[in-house]
């Protein structure tokens, strides 16, 4: 971290091939932020085979680019931005992400009119709103293997009971989804960085259970509106990212509830892949031998004493 603080903001953004995704959400970055709001935007690109870094020399020669030579995952990228930012604030931003005229003013208003409150989130708008979240509870065992039912009804019905419509004004939630999460920098320093354990996905969950534990509030604002279209990154690589979000939501429960569940909802991942072909769903067989990897993973974690794997 440096140690001088100087401007207001500081916009960290982790990019991975998705070059006019990133492209509008800079434009948007610009056209909404208040001129006044001292800020810096910081880009790390986790190893783009599109034109993302050639666009960013072109068109915003201005911001602090980052290239890494590997994808090193959301979370160490996002901590590379984080240790050459100098805002008091932090905003984590995701590509897919529009922002709306005042959004960020809003959220640095109520941050600096709130001192117990470390976090704050915007109501994200989207293309599916119906299956698009903002906010949630932390991941328990119960939860997360309703998630993945083959009952297919319960995603949605969860989803709904965590619906961001139903609220009118600022509430304390216990997580945020970090596409566009705002930090102060004491919290920052008080709890530490985002968990590098994490390759993709559940950190956020992880660093806003750390923050709570800590003493802070987490709030959610649904009057602050912003676009997100989500999953871009992960749509190029669909079959990676369904091992990296499970192995992520074992390893939140591995570091913060028990072995026990975290081996419980390993293995249920294993059995519902199996139940549906035995349904007949052949598609079904792909992800069988992923649940099956990150199974065998969790078991040989959990016999070797990790807190990862």
């Amino acid at each position: 971290m440096g140690e001088s603080y100087q401007i207001d903001l500081s916009i960290v953004i982790v990019s991975w091939n998705v070059c006019e995704l990133l492209r509008q959400c800079l434009h948007s970055v610009e056209n909404s932020i208040n001129p006044e709001i001292k800020y810096e935007i910081i880009i790390v690109d986790n190893c783009s085979s599109d034109d993302s870094v050639a666009m960013l020399k072109t068109e915003f020669s201005q911001v602090c680019l980052i290239c890494n030579a590997d994808n090193l995952g959301f979370a160490k990228a996002a901590n590379q931005g984080m240790k050459h930012s100098r805002g008091n604030y932090v905003l984590l931003l995701n590509p897919d992400v529009r922002l709306y005229e005042g959004a960020v003013d809003k959220m640095l208003s109520f941050l600096q009119a709130n001192p117990g409150v470390g976090m704050v989130g915007p109501y994200m708008e989207g293309e599916d709103a119906f299956t698009r979240h903002d906010f949630f509870n932390h991941l328990s065992l119960g939860d997360s293997i309703l998630g993945s039912s083959i009952l297919g009804i319960f995603p949605p019905l969860l989803k709904r009971r965590a619906s961001p419509l139903a609220f009118d004004k600022p509430v304390a939630v216990e997580s945020l989804i970090g596409a566009c999460l705002l930090v102060k920098r004491e919290v920052i320093q008080q709890v530490g960085l985002l968990d590098e354990d994490y390759f993709m996905y559940v950190e956020d969950a992880d660093w806003c259970y750390r923050v709570r534990k800590a003493g802070w509030l987490i709030y959610y604002l649904p009057s602050v509106a912003i676009y997100h279209q989500g999953g871009q990154s992960a749509a190029r690589v669909p079959e990676k990212m369904y091992v990296a979000i499970r192995k992520s939501r074992v390893l939140f429960l591995l570091k913060h509830r028990s072995r026990l569940e975290a081996i419980l909802l390993s293995a249920s991942y294993t059995l519902n892949s199996t139940f549906k072909i035995w349904l007949g769903d052949n598609n079904s067989r792909q992800t069988f031998r992923q649940a099956a990897s990150v199974f065998r993973s969790t078991t040989l974690a959990l016999f070797a004493g990790c807190s990862k794997f």
